[in-house]
């Protein structure tokens, strides 16, 4: 609107003056289209003017949003470190337990003796599965 009323406007020298309602010729329509430029600016001006606050809501809205997707992506990249450190560390153990590390150094436990141990053994637990009791240890 703004570049239409500057391409119909002729000059300035009929603007000096208001246009009068029974006023006609071209210094009217001079007037007119002053006018018209004068009004296209001033709705220009309102419009940045009133969407100035929803501009910096839009602009708060966005900072919020690229400060959360960044810590997210902080944590995807933490998360993703300490996969693969816990692989690391699994490989290392089984490597350790495969070769005979310090697991091989454990004395088996204690054999019975006899298998009359055993049979107590055996007889004591039947007996404690029997009365629903805990069997002595």
């Amino acid at each position: 609107m703004v570049a239409r009323a500057a391409r119909e406007f002729d000059g300035a020298e009929a603007m000096d003056r208001p246009c009068q309602d029974d006023e006609t010729g071209p210094d009217a329509a001079r007037r007119t289209r002053g006018s018209a430029m004068t009004d296209a600016v001033s709705q220009a001006g309102a419009l940045v003017l009133g969407s100035a606050p929803a501009q910096s809501m839009a602009m708060l809205y966005q900072s919020a949003a690229q400060a959360t997707s960044l810590s997210m992506q902080n944590a995807v990249a933490q998360q993703q470190q300490m996969n693969t450190i816990s692989n690391t560390v699994t490989a290392q153990c089984l490597a350790l337990l495969l070769s005979g590390g310090p697991a091989a150094r454990v004395a088996p436990p204690p054999q019975p003796d006899s298998s009359a141990v055993l049979a107590d053994a055996l007889k004591t637990l039947i007996a404690a599965l029997a009365t629903n009791q805990t069997p002595p240890s």
